[in-house]
């Protein structure tokens, strides 16, 4: 199972470095859902 939060930080990272609004989305949703699913 992969750290679904690990890895939305890390693209979040990546995605302000390069300026990538599309990859800064969807490492918003991921960190989103993460949140919804450590939940449950």
């Amino acid at each position: 199972m992969i750290d679904l939060f690990k890895l939305a930080q890390a693209m979040s990272r990546e995605a302000i470095e390069s300026k990538d609004k599309e990859l800064w989305a969807l490492a918003m949703s991921y960190l989103w859902r993460s949140k919804w699913t450590c939940k449950q």
